[in-house]
């Protein structure tokens, strides 16, 4: 699994069409937030054939958790993003499977953080202005 992570001061989504692999999904088509952390997330075939889901949930919600922590993040946005690699990239329905439960698993660790998923599959409109400090853009692989 590949993140990219921007802390962003605002960002705003809106789905403007259904791509090739849009599957049944119950995100919001739209939304915005302040003081965000958007996790870009690329879900790779070989992340999840033959491996053991459970501790690659368990990765991907600390590394999520603790990048929001790091720049005091309001919200979290988890947004599927296949443009990280060109490698084989997970089925679309188990992508969102383990996407549904990175949000879920975060939001049960902190009450007050906001946690949101934009939809997958969906071509989307995006604006946002990238918080100014060091510590703003980051890479993370999550490996089992």
């Amino acid at each position: 699994m590949l993140v990219l992570f921007e802390h962003m001061d605002y960002f705003k989504w809106k789905t403007i069409a259904p791509g090739e692999l849009i599957v049944d999904d119950d995100a919001p088509l739209e939304g915005e937030a302040t003081n965000v952390l958007v996790a870009f997330t690329t879900i790779l075939n070989e992340d999840i054939e033959g491996k053991d889901i459970t501790k690659l949930l368990n990765k991907a919600c600390d590394k999520i958790y603790i990048a929001a922590r790091k720049v005091n993040a309001q919200v979290i946005v988890i947004y599927p993003f296949a443009h990280l690699t060109n490698a084989q990239l997970a089925n679309p329905h188990l992508a969102v499977q383990l996407l549904k439960q990175i949000e879920s698993e975060i939001s049960k660790r902190n009450k007050r953080l906001r946690v949101v998923r934009t939809p997958f599959g969906w071509h989307k409109q995006r604006e946002a202005r990238t918080a100014s400090h060091e510590k703003a853009i980051a890479f993370k692989e999550v490996k089992v």
